[in-house]
């Protein structure tokens, strides 16, 4: 009997691939969602330690310009945030995107390997059948030469 070879596997090959460069793709976005929430925890210390400072400058007194700047400066880096913010929610939009396109190739795939496995799993049953044939062949051969010999 010829050797088992899958019909689709080319297909599965294919199917296999595109999978891993959609993983790939989620793991890009991923980073790129945990760069921006990194971005939002340094710009949120940035925006207390300038605080803190104008708190303390303000005790100490200074000028009103000097509490104008520092005051400007707190109000930029709260609207830097609420950006980054938006970037953050759009950025896990696009992750739970991707997320269930992958969860689909997986799907996909597992399925495929699912059929592979049951045509290999037939394939073993007919290879056996057709051993179990070629002995009861052999053993008739040789039961039929016996009684015609003797």
């Amino acid at each position: 009997m010829k050797k088992f070879t899958f019909s689709l596997e080319k297909m599965l090959n294919y199917k296999t691939t595109l999978l891993e460069e959609e993983k790939a793709t989620l793991g890009r976005m991923r980073a790129e969602l945990n760069a921006i929430e990194a971005e939002i925890q340094q710009t949120t210390r940035q925006m207390l330690n300038t605080d803190i400072q104008l708190k303390k400058t303000a005790a100490q007194g200074v000028n009103v310009m000097q509490l104008r700047n520092m005051s400007f400066q707190i109000d930029n880096t709260r609207n830097l945030i609420a950006d980054l913010k938006k970037q953050q929610v759009a950025q896990e939009k696009k992750v739970q995107m991707q997320l269930q396109v992958v969860l689909g190739a997986t799907q996909e795939v597992s399925g495929m390997e699912k059929l592979k496995e049951k045509q290999l799993e037939a394939y073993r049953y007919s290879l056996q059948k057709e051993e179990e044939l070629m002995i009861s062949e052999l053993v008739s051969t040789q039961y039929v030469r016996a009684g015609h010999s003797r």
